[in-house]
C-alpha cells in the first residue's frame, strides 16, 4: 500500500468514528437536555374552558360545539390556580395544583356558579437546544373541594394527549408554559350517581419559580 492510499484509509476511518460518535451524542441529547429542567417550581395560572355536557361535542374541525337535544348547554369557566410542578430531569413529572373556579351564567337558565378544586397531572417533557420546552398528558385527576359538585373525584382525559409549551430563563430559575392547540378533553365524575359526562376546550397560562431550599428550609415557603 504506497502512502496515498494509506493516508486515505486513515481518512475513511476518522470519517467512521466521528459519524458513530456524532450518531451516539445525538441519540443522548434529548435525555441530556431535559436536565436542564429538573427541580421543583411554585407556579400561578390563569385559565378557562368552554364545555358541553355529553352527547354534545365540537366539530373536529371548526371547534364549533354541535349540541344535542339530550346535552348539557354549553358553560364557559374561567379559573385561577396555583400549586407546584417537578421535573425529574428524565422527560417526567408531575404537576400539583389547586384551583379557583366561576362558571359563569348561560342562555339556557344556569345561574353561574363558584368552586374549587385539587389536581394531580402526571407528564412527560422535552427540552430543546434553544431553553424551549413541551409537555404532554393523556389524563389526570383531582376532586371538587366547594361547589355544586363538593367532594366528587373527577377525570380528565386527552385523544391526543394534551400538549404544554413553554420557555426557561438562561438561568433556569423561572419557566413559563401555555397550550400549544386547542385540545378536545373529556371529564368524567366516576362517583356522580347520574352519570355526567362533560367535553371541553380548555387553555391557560403558567409562570414558575423554582424552589430554593438552605440547610434543608425551603425559602419560598
Amino acid at each position: 500500500m504506497n502512502k496515498r492510499n494509506l493516508f486515505r484509509g486513515v481518512l475513511a476511518a476518522v470519517a467512521a468514528v466521528t459519524l458513530c460518535t456524532g450518531q451516539t451524542a445525538s441519540a443522548k441529547q434529548p435525555e441530556n437536555l431535559n436536565k436542564m429542567l429538573s427541580g421543583d417550581f411554585r407556579i400561578t395560572g390563569t385559565g378557562a374552558c368552554l364545555s358541553v355536557g355529553a352527547p354534545s361535542t365540537f366539530d373536529p374541525d371548526t371547534l364549533v360545539p354541535q349540541i344535542d337535544p339530550l346535552g348539557i348547554s354549553p358553560t364557559v369557566r374561567s379559573d385561577s390556580s396555583w400549586g407546584v410542578i417537578r421535573f425529574n430531569g428524565d422527560g417526567t413529572g408531575r404537576r400539583e395544583y389547586r384551583t379557583v373556579s366561576v362558571i359563569h351564567p348561560n342562555k339556557a337558565g344556569f345561574n353561574g356558579s363558584g368552586s374549587s378544586a385539587v389536581a394531580v397531572v402526571e407528564f412527560t417533557y422535552q427540552v430543546e437546544a434553544d431553553w424551549s420546552f413541551s409537555m404532554q398528558t393523556t389524563s389526570f385527576t383531582g376532586t371538587v373541594l366547594r361547589g355544586i359538585r363538593k367532594d366528587q373525584m373527577f377525570t380528565v382525559s386527552s385523544s391526543p394527549p394534551s400538549q404544554l409549551v413553554g420557555q426557561i430563563s438562561k438561568d433556569g430559575e423561572v419557566i413559563s408554559f401555555t397550550q400549544l392547540e386547542p385540545t378536545v378533553q373529556t371529564q368524567t365524575y366516576p362517583n356522580d350517581p347520574n352519570g355526567t359526562i362533560f367535553n371541553r376546550i380548555c387553555h391557560g397560562s403558567w409562570t414558575g419559580i423554582k424552589k430554593q431550599a438552605i440547610n434543608g428550609r425551603d425559602l419560598n415557603d
